[in-house]
């Protein structure tokens, strides 16, 4: 297995026997080879929780307990104490998650050592469930780390959750907005009553439109936009907490019409708590933009934030011609992602016109 880059790893002061690794924007310990869940993001305001968990895990690690200090608990009795220490760090949103998870996936008062009945419980269920394949997937991660955290705490020495229990990702397709789809969005909501408009009134209305200007000018994912503080923005760049916990710089100088938006979300600053915008989830935000599209009669399906995200970085490729690294590095895809983004979003004449133009320089 490969070592994680240095960025998405920080070691222990004191013991080398093991660190934390970032993994799927989680905070994971590694010990001796054997990764466990923490709970945490990846996020430096995290880190000193993180380095606790880690030494404690540590030190289990070396000073094993004796068999007879293992204690005896159920799906029940353990899950209740794994709620108390990590639901305080997790959003309602992510607790929403989890419960959905529990509900589907964990056997109710099973004893911990039933590692094999457990496994049979999740898979029954898994296989009379619905769900699309990508849910599945969250809730097996789910209750595979409540496991892993079992396992930590020595209540059970094996993990029913087996690699093989996941269902193959399905990736979903994103269709992006047209631009004169996105204005006839925006315009919807600057000419809606406030009283019928964003269940907020004014205020509301205001840094929504300003939202949906600001993910639009720079293609930041929602989520990263929801986490934006004013202290991470200078007179250069913004600073963003990307996915993965990967910190990206979006520069301000080439992006005037950005700096506008900004300008004009500073009257909310104080209000927000130095928030750039007031909300710390977007589900209502993405329903508002689905009752739009009905109205508006625009094709909805799959459609939301990120339909707005890949709309700009069409434009940046399809119409300004930006480098393919530069625009990977303004919105945080990886090379591989940023490649296939680059195969799926430009047509075959599109990349015939662009090669034909480039090929015409290189030669004169």
């Amino acid at each position: 297995m490969a070592r994680p880059r240095r960025g998405d790893r920080w070691n222990h002061p004191l013991y080398t026997i093991g660190f934390c690794l970032s993994r799927r924007s989680n905070v994971y310990t590694e010990i001796n080879g054997q990764r466990l869940a923490t709970g945490l993001r990846w996020n430096e305001r995290n880190k000193p929780k993180a380095m606790k968990i880690l030494g404690e895990r540590i030190e289990a690690f070396l000073n094993p307990p004796s068999v007879q200090e293992v204690k005896e608990h159920t799906t029940d009795s353990a899950f209740e104490l794994f709620a108390k220490q990590h639901f305080p760090n997790l959003s309602k949103s992510h607790i929403y998650n989890w419960k959905q998870a529990t509900d589907l996936l964990l056997p109710s008062n099973v004893p911990l050592a039933a590692t094999d009945s457990i496994r049979n419980y999740i898979i029954d269920r898994l296989t009379e469930s619905p769900l699309h394949a990508n849910s599945k997937r969250k809730h097996i991660s789910c209750v595979q780390q409540f496991f892993d955290f079992c396992i930590d705490e020595h209540w059970c020495t094996k993990n029913p959750v087996k690699k093989s229990m996941y269902p193959k990702k399905v990736k979903p397709e994103v269709k992006p907005f047209t631009l004169d789809e996105f204005n006839r969005i925006v315009a919807y909501f600057e000419n809606m009553p406030v009283s019928t408009k964003a269940r907020g009134g004014n205020k509301d209305k205001k840094q929504f439109i300003l939202l949906l200007r600001f993910v639009s000018a720079t293609a930041v994912r929602i989520d990263e936009a929801m986490k934006i503080y004013w202290r991470d923005i200078t007179g250069s760049f913004i600073r963003i907490d990307g996915k993965g916990g990967r910190e990206r710089k979006f520069p301000l100088q080439p992006f005037p019409e950005v700096q506008e938006i900004l300008r004009e979300c500073e009257p909310f600053r104080e209000a927000n708590g130095g928030k750039l915008f007031v909300w710390t989830t977007y589900q209502k935000l993405e329903l508002w933009i689905r009752e739009a599209l009905k109205v508006l009669d625009i094709p909805g399906e799959r459609r939301n934030f990120h339909s707005i995200r890949k709309m700009r970085e069409n434009i940046w490729i399809t119409q300004e011609r930006m480098p393919a690294d530069v625009i990977g590095a303004i919105v945080g895809h990886t090379p591989k992602v940023q490649a296939e983004h680059y195969l799926q979003a430009l047509k075959v004449e599109e990349m015939e016109q662009i090669l034909s133009q480039s090929r015409v320089l290189n030669v004169s």
